[in-house]
């Protein structure tokens, strides 16, 4: 190997004659450039004299050169037989995930279906109680006929409104409905209390003045003992500020029990169904080790997901957004404040760390102790002597823009196998820029999907110019691919929109999209800038998040394992900078 930087880095001796040879690039990004033979004299390309305080950083990069040399693609690759297998293995595996999602979710939301009726059906016998009072409400007839018919009525009116309310606002207009009946219950109660209490008060008035009439025509003692009695009749009489004015008749007692007692079973059925259910592995395909990996997701955040995604457009009709949203919210408060140096084992370490088995020596700092809070942890800076951009030709090739989960389309036409929905458009996608559309409505897609345990910065994938960043506000959904693929556009999450003309693809977009937990996503090239290829565009905070990179047709000749694992789809796993295509 023959290790070189351009001079506009270091101003070495020169070098006119080598034979094939890497380039590494000891600053950040590490950037390995391999030189076929025929390219023996490089302009302006200098011989490096290494001291000893670049011996580690040589040594590694050298070592991780040897390993990854192989990476530059052979774009004559076909698919073989075996891994055809694999790959039908690793869909068939996931299929049956999301049917068995389907089925334990199925049986979720019929517990829960049927409580909210009981809550209805609850507040309905309660609400035909507290209105006997009230004239305006009250139903003909009298005694146990009049509470039956009482009841019927307000049950029938809360179950309607309650299905009106939730197929318009869904699970928060049910929620806040709920809240409304509780509310209007106590103030009938205390209304009707008043009332009951104010008018108990007016006939003790009364009977006292009767009582003083008939005192001036008898005896003053037997006037006196007979107010006594009228006033111990009334204070008996009169109601506590614990009960309601008017009793609740047994049919109604009944009623509610019996339902109290289903909601109570349903809760109970539907928390066995929850503590049973053993979600299956998510798995897909690592190209650099050529096998099927399983990307760990805990079972508690991935169940949540599969209730909410497993069902087309199920998240989006019930309004789940508005819930998203909030969680969003909760995670920048709580993820961003300062951990206490003795509490970070317990919220950095054990939870993150641990769990998701992150091998903290390829980044900087290594030690989770040095972060100060979750976000940081999470937006940690790599080494990139692990992370070396190794390609034949800067200006003519593509490298991943992250350490993701990709996916490569011809178009969006193959693309809606995995993005689904029929209305989906790059127009939408691109916040309604015309003639940016224009350009990529024929175009082709990668999309690099990135999980929690990631590294979450990304990169260019293309050398050029940075012409224009724009920001797009959208909802939170979560770009797991349950999500992804159930219809409620994860794409048009809150994105950042950057435009690169590039030197070999021409313009290319460039969309760093939000999620679940992924409040903002921070830019840091200016436009204008030049980019070099693998140079740092931005990082996601907190949680999983997703870059979606457009082409122009027919520019491109992709990584074909990873085009053609697309076309089933399966995920290839790749690392930011690896090489996925080139230009044609």
């Amino acid at each position: 190997f023959s290790v070189f930087l351009s001079p506009k880095e270091l101003a070495w001796r020169p070098w006119s004659q080598g034979d094939e040879g890497v380039g590494i690039n000891i600053l950040r990004p590490l950037r390995v450039h391999v030189i076929p033979r025929t390219h023996r004299c490089v302009t302006g390309v200098r011989r490096i004299k290494m001291g000893p305080q670049y011996t580690k950083t040589l040594v590694v990069g050298l070592l991780s050169t040897v390993m990854q040399c192989s990476e530059a693609f052979d774009s004559n690759w076909t698919m073989t037989t075996t891994r055809k297998a694999q790959l039908d293995a690793i869909l068939m595996h996931n299929e049956e995930r999301r049917d068995q999602s389907r089925a334990m979710s199925a049986l979720i939301y019929t517990t829960i279906a049927l409580g909210m009726l009981g809550v209805a059906l609850i507040l309905g016998v309660l609400f035909g109680w507290l209105m006997q009072p009230f004239k305006c409400c009250n139903t003909k007839g009298s005694g146990p006929q009049k509470v039956k018919r009482a009841t019927g009525v307000w049950i029938l009116i809360l179950t309607v409104v309650y299905f009106v309310v939730s197929g318009i606002g869904g699970l928060p207009g049910w929620s806040i409905l709920s809240f409304l009946c509780v509310v209007g219950m106590v103030a009938i109660s205390i209304v009707a209390i008043v009332v009951h209490v104010r008018g108990k008060g007016v006939n003790r008035v009364m009977a006292t003045q009767e009582q003083q009439v008939r005192a001036a025509d008898s005896d003053v003692e037997t006037a006196k003992v007979d107010q006594e009695k009228t006033a111990a009749e009334c204070d008996d009489d009169a109601p506590t500020w614990t009960e309601h004015p008017d009793k609740m008749g047994l049919v109604q007692i009944r009623f509610i029990l019996a339902i109290v007692l289903f909601v109570l079973l349903m809760i109970v059925v539907c928390l066995i169904v929850w503590y049973s259910w053993v979600l299956m592995e998510y798995k897909l395909f690592d190209v650099k080790a050529g096998q099927e990996v399983v990307e760990y997701i805990p079972q508690m955040t991935g169940k949540v997901i599969q209730c909410m995604y497993s069902w087309d457009r199920f998240a989006s009709n019930i309004r789940l957004q508005i819930y998203t949203k909030l969680m969003t919210s909760y995670c920048g408060d709580a993820f961003t404040g300062v951990v206490a140096a003795e509490d970070k084992e317990a919220v950095i370490y054990e939870p993150w760390v641990k769990k998701y088995s992150i091998d903290m020596s390829i980044f900087i700092p290594s030690d989770w102790r040095q972060y100060d809070s979750v976000n940081g942890f999470f937006i940690r800076p790599i080494n990139n002597t692990w992370r070396p951009v190794i390609v034949e030709s800067w200006n003519t090739e593509i490298v991943s823009p992250a350490d993701s989960r990709m996916l490569i389309f011809k178009s969006l036409e193959h693309a809606t196998i995995w993005i689904k929905g029929a209305d989906f458009t790059i127009l939408e996608l691109l916040d309604g820029d015309q003639e940016l559309a224009n350009l990529f409505n024929d175009g082709e897609i990668v999309i690099a999907r990135l999980a929690p345990q990631d590294y979450h910065r990304f990169n260019t994938p293309v050398e050029g110019t940075l012409l224009s960043v724009k920001s797009i506000p959208g909802d939170y959904w979560s770009v797991n691919p349950q999500a992804v693929t159930s219809r409620n556009y994860a794409f048009y999450n809150l994105r950042q929109l950057l435009v690169i003309d590039s030197t070999a693809f021409g313009k290319v977009a460039y969309i760093a999209i939000g999620a679940t937990c992924v409040g903002s996503v921070v830019i840091g090239p200016k436009p204008g800038t030049i980019l070099r290829l693998g140079d740092e565009l931005g990082y996601m905070q907190f949680g999983g998040s997703t870059v979606v990179v457009l082409f122009q047709k027919n520019k491109v000749l992709w990584h074909p394992e990873i085009f053609q694992s697309s076309s089933l789809p399966v995920e290839s796993y790749v690392h930011i900078n690896y090489p996925i295509g080139k230009k044609i």
